[in-house]
């Protein structure tokens, strides 16, 4: 994305094993208050709106960790709030799941 500044606060937890929590909250606002988001290709993404730059907060919970010597899980969901700056802005959620086998 392009247009875009993101703050974030970041923690992680060790909860043993190998395994461990980590949670991100992310502010987002627009870097030019009258322009859109653009994606990685140039694009135009959302379109933004008015004179607001609040294009939201997404807060992100994970698990990360080990299974055996060779296999790592990490998932997640993710919960993201629209600002005022999303034309259309609807609040989403994301769950994720993701594994890694190195042979």
């Amino acid at each position: 994305w392009q247009n875009l500044q993101d703050f974030i606060l970041r923690s992680w937890f060790p909860v043993g094993g190998g395994w461990g929590v980590s949670g991100d909250v992310h502010l987002l606002s627009l870097a030019e208050q009258n322009d859109a988001l653009y994606t990685g290709l140039g694009g135009a993404g959302a379109v933004a709106t008015g004179n607001d730059d609040a294009i939201g907060t997404e807060i992100d919970l994970t698990l990360k960790g080990r299974f055996g010597n060779r296999l790592e899980i990490w998932t997640g969901v993710s919960q993201f709030f629209a600002g005022d700056a999303i034309r259309r802005g609807e609040d989403q959620t994301w769950v994720f799941i993701q594994g890694t086998l190195p042979f």
